[in-house]
């Protein structure tokens, strides 16, 4: 169970984009210390270290998240949705599909009114996947 209790803070070294996927070099005091496959929390999202150089580790977000299918992961995806980033958003839509809940289909019915169309699309595909049904949002009122 996290305790909430902070041992470091890092800085956010680079950001590399593969497909879906958020790599982040964090610049941490106990980045040389960690050990890869080790699961630290990085703002409340748990992450496995990938790499680690130096002063740097390495991590990935979104779609190796959504393979966990957890409820603090998509809750977390579900965060994701209202992203300033088209790319997150996008990106966890389409990891949200492979959830075959209600709660989860409702949670993508918003972002069909997303303004990005590839946003919109990747939700339309997402909700359909996760209920193999097609909806339309509701009508929305004046």
């Amino acid at each position: 169970m996290f305790t909430g209790i902070i041992e470091s803070l890092g800085k956010i070294h680079a950001i590399e984009t593969h497909g879906t996927n958020k790599t982040f070099w964090i610049e941490s005091p106990i980045s040389s210390e960690l050990k890869i496959d080790q699961s630290i929390s990085h703002n409340g999202a748990c992450l496995t270290v990938e790499e680690v150089q130096n002063n740097l580790h390495r991590v990935t977000a979104i779609e190796e998240l959504s393979k966990k299918k957890t409820e603090p992961i998509r809750k977390e995806l579900v965060d994701a949705l209202d992203d300033k980033d088209p790319g997150v958003r996008a990106a966890a839509a389409k990891a949200l599909g492979e959830y075959h809940d209600k709660a989860t289909a409702n949670a993508l019915l918003p972002v069909f009114e997303d303004t990005k169309p590839p946003v919109r699309l990747t939700t339309a595909a997402a909700y359909i996947r996760s209920t193999g049904v097609i909806s339309s949002p509701k009508a929305r009122t004046k």
